[in-house]
């Protein structure tokens, strides 16, 4: 009685389902409560790659927008974080002091990706290749966020 043991650090959310299925067994509980943290899963353009080609590409506003409006967030968030998180429109959580309520949302509109995609010269006849290789980042979600943009923004033939 009176022997209380608790982990949240170093516990990584893949591991959630796994945990959730042991709970019994293990004699554990799984709390959930909100924080003020944000997830640093991000997609991230290196703006100071030496390669000429690329650094026009990511250096293009309208190429960047279009990736921005490709991505579906609640999908990530339902994906990458089994539906534990909330979509967020900048780097602060709601529940921050610091959340802007102007900052509009960004929603998924496929249509505007590649009308934005084809003002910065890429369409059909000249299509953009994108390699779907798996991202160089240690961090698990970092790779899965990779990974899932490529693979959505490649199946919604907004890249090639």
């Amino acid at each position: 009685a009176g022997e209380v043991d608790m982990q949240m650090r170093h516990i990584n959310l893949k591991d959630y389902p796994l945990l959730m299925e042991n709970r019994e067994k293990g004699n554990y509980e799984i709390l959930k409560w909100p924080t003020f943290q944000a997830s640093t899963t991000g997609i991230r353009l290196n703006f100071a790659v030496e390669d000429p080609i690329l650094s026009s590409l990511f250096n293009n506003d309208k190429f960047r927008k279009a990736l921005s409006l490709a991505i579906n967030r609640q999908e990530l968030v339902d994906i990458l974080f089994f539906g534990y998180g909330e979509v967020c429109n900048g780097p602060f959580m709601p529940n921050s002091f610091a959340y802007n309520d102007d900052v509009k949302p960004i929603t998924q509109d496929l249509l505007k990706a590649k009308a934005l995609l084809k003002e910065a010269g890429y369409d059909e006849k000249n299509p953009l290749v994108f390699d779907k290789s798996p991202a160089s980042q240690s961090g698990c979600n970092c790779r899965n966020a990779n990974q899932f943009g490529r693979h959505r923004w490649y199946n919604n033939t907004i890249l090639r």
